[in-house]
Formats: structure tokens, sequence, C-alpha cells
């Protein structure tokens, strides 16, 4: 089955909210897919369960176990009490997890390591579906083939060696997590309280839109970003190797480096791909993307006859940065 969208609320703690504000936003977005999507006609049950989420791994073990914990709770029962799902599958929170590489350091960065483990193994025990550990050498550039085969390699001894994948929620039930889970629930419905607030017209869509017009959402990024970065330097939040247990000499891995011929080779080859194509056949397809975008329309069968006149992704998202920007600057046309 082919699934059109994961929602992703990743980049969200990399610029600076905290785990409410990811998960809040997160399911305020798919909440906002939804709504947008009955405006059209759509039942429920007919695309629901096939929405995926994407979302962040962190180092706090217990809230981010806990977070997971949350999440498919709250998903359940929106979709069932406020979009009266009935499909079982429409309520599945079904989540891919890639642990924050914000998390990591330059400094000591073998350190990385231990981290990733711990912010997989959290993942896991949240009981997400798929995870993902970045390398632990991003903090210094593009991973090599040894970071990468240890970013594998620990995933597959979380998955196959260190039995937590055999037991469904194997902390469930521990008064710490059990309260956690409940505090964060709690929390992230008045955040999404908080979002449909931004908008007058009683919906999430109308908060969330409200709340990017109004530079609400990206002032509480910037607040975030900067209370973290500042809780780093005082010291409030330790960060191994950076503000705490520092040494002036550490094990510095070979970093990887670019050919720089392959990014004149892709340039070519992207060049003689637009030399072979219909160019007319090319505008045409754009501009009919643009009219179905304009008004408002199903875009996925001019996407697809674009696809087949060799338009380029790039392209294509150029149609939609061109409407939906202007849209977005003067308040015009529908956003569902």
């Amino acid at each position: 089955d082919w699934n059109p969208i994961s929602i992703s609320g990743f980049s969200y703690r990399p610029s600076g909210l905290n785990s409410i504000q990811e998960l809040g936003l997160t399911l305020a977005t798919a909440m906002a897919y939804i709504e947008a999507g009955i405006q059209r006609g759509l039942a429920c049950d007919r695309f629901a369960p096939r929405i995926s989420f994407f979302m962040s791994g962190g180092i706090d073990f217990l809230e981010e176990v806990s977070k997971f914990r949350a999440a498919r709770k709250i998903w359940a029962k929106i979709m069932k009490d406020k979009f009266g799902a009935k499909n079982p599958k429409s309520m599945l929170f079904r989540v891919y997890c890639l642990t924050l590489t914000s998390d990591y350091t330059a400094q000591q960065p073998l350190v990385n390591l231990i981290r990733g483990t711990i912010q997989g193994l959290a993942a896991v025990f949240g009981g997400i579906q798929a995870l993902g550990i970045p390398c632990y050498d991003e903090a210094l550039g593009i991973p090599t083939e040894e970071a990468q085969t240890l970013s594998i390699r620990t995933q597959q001894v979380i998955a196959e060696e260190s039995g937590v994948c055999n037991t469904v929620d194997p902390l469930g039930g521990s008064y710490c997590i059990e309260w956690l889970s409940k505090k964060i629930e709690e929390e992230v419905y008045a955040y999404l309280e908080h979002i449909r607030a931004m908008g007058k017209d009683g919906t999430v869509l109308g908060g969330l839109i409200a709340g990017v017009k109004k530079g609400l959402l990206l002032n509480e990024i910037n607040e975030g970003a900067f209370k973290r970065q500042r809780d780093i330097e005082s010291g409030r939040i330790t960060v191994v190797g950076l503000n705490k247990y520092r040494e002036e000499e550490s094990i510095c891995p070979p970093v990887f480096k670019v050919d720089p011929k392959l990014s004149q080779m892709k340039i070519e080859q992207l060049r003689e791909f637009k030399k072979k194509r219909d160019i007319h056949m090319v505008r045409q397809a754009l501009g009919e993307l643009e009219e179905v975008t304009r008004n408002g329309g199903n875009v996925m069968p001019p996407l697809v006859e674009a696809a087949k006149s060799r338009v380029t992704l790039e392209e294509a998202m150029n149609v939609f940065r061109k409407v939906f920007v202007n849209k977005f600057e003067t308040g015009e046309g529908s956003w569902s």
C-alpha cells in the first residue's frame, strides 16, 4: 500500500522546541491534514490509515519513552472522539524515529556513539515502529563508511541482541513512566488548544496558518533555541565534553571528504537530462500543475503527468512555492 504522507515533526527539536511542542505541532499538523481532507468531502477512514509520522528521539531517556507512549494514546483518542474514526488502523500512531544529531558534539565525537545508543533505546522502549540512529561523526561532516556501519550495527544490536523488542511496552506500569506519560498527554492537549486559539475559525488548520502568518510559531522556536543555548552555556544542561568533562586533546576520527568532481558530474547529468526532454511538454505540464494548484484542485493527476513529461522535482516544487507563497502573503485562496 502507498502512504501519501508522513507527518514530519523531526525538525522542531533541533530548531529549539521542547518535546511537548514537538509532539503538539506534529499532531496538530496531522489534524490539519485530516480537517482539510474532510473539507474536501473525504471520509476520515478512507485516508487516515495511510498517515504515518516522522519524529525525533532525544537524550532524555524517560521523557522520550513517555513521549511516544503518550503520542499513541492521544492520537487514538483524537481519531476516535474528534474525527469519528471507525477503522482501528486510522487510530494507529505509526512512527519512524530518527535520533537527534543536535544532541551530538564535535568535541569528543566518539561519545556520540553512546548518545545515539541511549536515544535509540529510549525510542524502542517508547514503542516506535522504525528507527534511525545518525552516525557519530555527523557533528563533523558527512559520515564515513565506518561510521555508517557502526550506526547500523548499533540498531542491529538493539533489535536482535538486547531483547528489548521481545516485549510490548516493557516499562509500562512503572510509576515514573506512567506519571510522566500522563503529564505529557495533558500538556500536549493544552498545547493543541493553544494552537487552535491562534486562529479565528476554531480549527487546528486555521490556528496553524495563523500561527505561521503572524510569526507566533517562529517566536516560540526562537525563544526555545535561545533558552536551550543559554542553559548549555550556563551549565544548567550538561553536555559531556562540551561544558563538562572537557579535554584539551581528544581522539579525532577521520573526516569524510567529498570529491569536488561529484557535484560537477551531477550538474552535467542534470543538463543532459533536460536536453533530452520535450520542452513544450514540460511547459504544458507545469502550466497545468500551476492552474490546478491555484484553483485548489487535486494536484496528484497533474503531478503524475508532469513526471511523465520529465519535469524535475525541483521544477514541480517551484510551482508550489510560487502559488502558496503568494497565497500566504495575500491571504487569498484555499489552503486546504
